[in-house]
């Protein structure tokens, strides 16, 4: 099974080439999210955002950075971010995780990119749902959908499982990639579906998006068990982990070779044959079982996979400070019944914001 580019990318060493050609130094891309460079000794963080992008927080001092890595891993370019790009930066592999070396000389010999290619898998805008069943409620921007039926099976109108919601924006040719996060687990479709779906269509009517030919997807389970994909009331037994609450599914959707790879944890699972140059649509669809308040959100690629919200905390910590430690105001009179949560909380949160209340 392939394994994604963050796994293919820990431990890793890379010259890195400020002119695009003559190596000036080097970044190391360690396993627990750091990196190492020669400029900044306190490093920075990286992560990967699909198969061929990673973003670098801090290269070198000189902020953000995106890179576009190339399919044989072996050299990238500085495309995106801060003013790396500009100057068309790019770097070859060094040293693989496993200590092996590597004698390439340039950034040319290692096959490092000099453009993005146009069916490259781009960083997608935020994408928000758009066309929801009955009981379906979106919020934060729509970006955020929540089953609010009492009997999700039923969907409190008696006409079977299912609900679907659909983005608002498709996509009918090149790569795109975008995540779901599990913000309350429920049994639930995810997946892509063409434009003739309609919100209404559910399994009373024998139209839910395991049912038909329109749509392609994974039914992920509220406990764990297995993960089957289904199209035409056919199902198969994916090699996928059963996700967990606050878990990120990654779906990467490939309308030119018509694929659709779904990535959780590392593991992957590719449906082809999907219609090529047919614009499809990223979907759910809700209340596959009786559990009730399944909540799913559509996410940047820069979305970390982060643990499950814990809702007493939150909800204790937004009344306490409310939106003033986000527009970087002072606080002081709202953190003097709790001085010391909030100085956990600016801890935790990296915010400069508690030097400003009183002590």
């Amino acid at each position: 099974m392939a394994k994604s580019l963050s796994a293919r990318l820990a431990g890793t060493k890379w010259a890195w080439c400020d002119n695009g050609h003559q190596r000036n130094g080097d970044i190391e891309f360690k396993s627990d999210g750091s990196t190492k460079d020669t400029w900044y000794k306190p490093g920075s963080k990286w992560k990967s955002i699909n198969n061929c992008w990673v973003v670098v927080e801090n290269i070198g001092g000189a902020g953000e950075t995106q890179l576009f890595f190339n399919e044989k891993l072996t050299g990238f370019l500085a495309a995106g971010g801060t003013r790396a790009a500009a100057h068309g930066q790019r770097g070859y592999i060094l040293s693989a995780s496993d200590g092996k070396t590597f004698n390439f000389k340039s950034p040319d010999e290692a096959e490092a990119p000099t453009k993005v290619p146009p069916t490259a898998v781009h960083i997608e805008a935020p994408l928000s749902w758009g066309a929801t069943a009955p009981h379906i409620e979106l919020s934060e921007g729509n970006s955020l959908a929540t089953d609010t039926a009492k009997n999700p099976t039923t969907g409190d109108d008696g006409k079977g499982r299912y609900r679907v919601a659909i983005c608002e924006t498709g996509f009918n040719s090149g790569k795109h990639s975008w995540k779901i996060r599990i913000e309350k687990p429920g049994r639930f479709l995810v997946g892509v579906v063409t434009g003739k779906v309609e919100p209404n269509w559910r399994e009373g009517a024998k139209l839910a998006l395991h049912e038909v030919s329109d749509a392609w997807t994974i039914c992920v389970p509220s406990k764990s068990d297995a993960v089957y994909r289904w199209h035409e009331s056919k199902s198969e037994k994916t090699s996928l982990p059963c996700p967990a609450q606050g878990s990120l599914i990654q779906i990467l959707l490939d309308c030119d070779a018509g694929q659709l790879t779904f990535i959780i944890d590392d593991h992957e699972d590719v449906i082809g044959n999907l219609p090529k140059g047919e614009k499809l649509f990223p979907a759910v669809s809700f209340g596959g079982d009786d559990v009730r308040g399944c909540s799913l959100r559509l996410v940047g690629q820069e979305e970390p996979n982060v643990p499950p919200k814990q809702e007493s905390d939150t909800e204790e910590w937004e009344k306490h400070v409310g939106k003033d430690i986000l527009m970087g105001q002072d606080h002081s009179t709202m953190c003097a019944k709790d001085l010391e949560k909030c100085k956990q909380e600016c801890i935790r949160r990296n915010c400069n914001v508690f030097v400003t209340a009183k002590t």
